[in-house]
């Protein structure tokens, strides 16, 4: 009995180990963690389109996003899968009648890559100012 009483006195934890294993999990979960914020779109369509088009100089082009995919720019209707067409239009109208904005008018179920489908058109014929508005259906 003294023997085993003698044992357990000399037995120390050896804490080294652990320790080793506690740096290699914070490495780990250091390496795996992804510190970069999300970057979110946030914004929302108006139904009151008064406040945009209170300055009567600025001449506001509207295009209308309609549910069935169909766009309508100054009365003509195209396919979304126009782009060159849409593009076309959009850069024709816009800089040749001396447009300063333009005003995207989506009914209340448009699908939203096709609003991001218009806004890259936009983008990509270098027009800045670009509003948006829902519109009811008809």
């Amino acid at each position: 009995m003294s023997n085993y009483l003698e044992s357990l006195k000399k037995k120390k934890i050896n804490i080294i180990p652990l320790i080793d294993i506690i740096f290699i999990l914070l490495i780990f979960f250091m390496l795996a963690t992804n510190f970069r914020v999300k970057e979110n779109i946030d914004f929302s369509l108006t139904e009151n389109i008064t406040e945009i088009n209170n300055n009567q100089e600025n001449k506001i082009l509207e295009i209308s996003l309609r549910n069935n995919s169909e766009i309508l720019i100054k009365k003509k209707n195209f396919r979304l899968e126009n782009r060159n067409e849409i593009a076309r239009q959009i850069r024709d109208v816009f800089f040749k009648e001396n447009y300063k904005q333009v005003l995207i008018l989506c009914e209340e179920e448009v699908v939203l890559q096709n609003l991001i489908f218009i806004m890259d058109i936009i983008k990509d014929e270098k027009i800045n100012n670009v509003f948006f508005s829902k519109v009811k259906n008809e």
